[in-house]
């Protein structure tokens, strides 16, 4: 397999930049406060138009494409907190001389196995 090109990793850089930004931004204290006042401007220009009927959808389709967008976000940010936390409790596990090292990189093994080497344990 190849090496991933360097107009590639300058992209994948780039997005990755600009994600954290954005999950930063929309958990800080000014993302929520914008996030109101947006549903408050939805709110006042629904009266100014009377609710139209198209007034509802477009406000559902704001409302799931934000959500839709912060959920991935989420879910990014969590993932490289996991793989962070692991690398380093793998390393705790194998700095104690008394710790079971073959467990260092379980969570890359099938989830059947993990449970089972956990209910073995217990017995």
């Amino acid at each position: 397999m190849s090496e991933p090109s360097e107009k590639s990793k300058q992209k994948k850089g780039a997005l990755e930049t600009a994600t954290v930004h954005v999950a930063d931004w929309a958990g800080s204290d000014k993302g929520i406060v914008i996030g109101l006042l947006s549903l408050v401007g939805w709110l006042v220009a629904g009266a100014l138009f009377r609710f139209a009927e198209p007034w509802p959808y477009a406000f559902t389709v704001y409302i799931s494409v934000i959500t839709f967008l912060v959920v991935f976000l989420q879910r990014r940010a969590e993932k490289k907190q996991t793989i962070a936390m692991e690398a380093k409790l793998d390393e705790l596990v194998a700095a104690n001389s008394s710790a079971d090292n073959s467990r260092i990189g379980a969570e890359k093994d099938a989830h059947g196995n993990i449970s089972a080497d956990r209910d073995a344990d217990s017995q």
